[in-house]
């Protein structure tokens, strides 16, 4: 995670920054951050297979392009969520009334919680964001047409259907999606995680707008 370290004082020469890391992958100057809970295990996965190795932050360039990944913040809390009760192997809990009311206000869960404003403090400028849920434009539209304006070697390829079903909740899942969502309150969340919620409703008004401006205006 990322910490903002406090001011260095007369005896203190250096600053340490703890930056949480779900993967950065580099093909040629092509750079992708992934994100937690925005479909991150298949794309790895699948861009590795295209040829692209994990770097660190240290090692990104100024001509690097880098894109990212987005689902509506909301949407991403309540996956989460449910992934960090599955993680503890706590599921039998959602039928709690007393845990369902602990849960209500819960912002930040895990790393998978982790916001995209932290993620993206240093980077935000020269990033393009993709999201996977806008409602008239798929996210295999939006990346062919990155890549297209970017990378021809990777506008060439070909996203692996198969695999990426595999990868969606099933219907037991989707179901503990509609339970924790149901119990979930808002208006505390909406405070604390604004700047998410700005950069979300940002970028799908943007590249509503005019996509050709959005996938090209960071890197000018």
């Amino acid at each position: 995670m990322d910490l903002d370290p406090k001011q260095p004082d007369s005896k203190r020469k250096t600053m340490i920054t703890i930056r949480h890391d779900p993967g950065i992958f580099r093909f040629k100057n092509m750079v992708w951050f992934r994100t937690d809970k925005c479909a991150g295990t298949y794309f790895s996965n699948l861009f590795m297979k295209w040829g692209f190795k994990r770097i660190q932050f240290s090692e990104l360039r100024d001509e690097d392009k880098i894109f990212a990944f987005l689902i509506h913040p909301a949407k991403r809390r309540v996956k989460a969520i449910v992934q960090a009760i599955y993680n503890a192997n706590a599921i039998y809990l959602l039928n709690d009334a007393n845990f369902c009311r602990f849960l209500g206000n819960m912002v930040i869960a895990d790393e998978h919680t982790y916001p995209y404003h932290f993620q993206f403090k240093h980077t935000h400028h020269r990033t393009v964001f993709l999201p996977l849920d806008h409602a008239k434009l798929p996210l295999e539209k939006t990346l062919k047409k990155f890549f297209h304006l970017h990378c021809r070697e990777l506008w060439k390829k070909k996203l692996e259907d198969d695999t990426i079903q595999a990868h969606k909740a099933d219907e037991v899942k989707k179901k503990h999606y509609e339970l924790v969502e149901a119990v979930l309150a808002m208006p505390y969340y909406r405070i604390v995680m604004d700047q998410d919620i700005k950069l979300y409703n940002e970028t799908i008004d943007s590249i509503t707008e005019n996509i050709g401006i959005h996938l090209t205006e960071p890197y000018v």
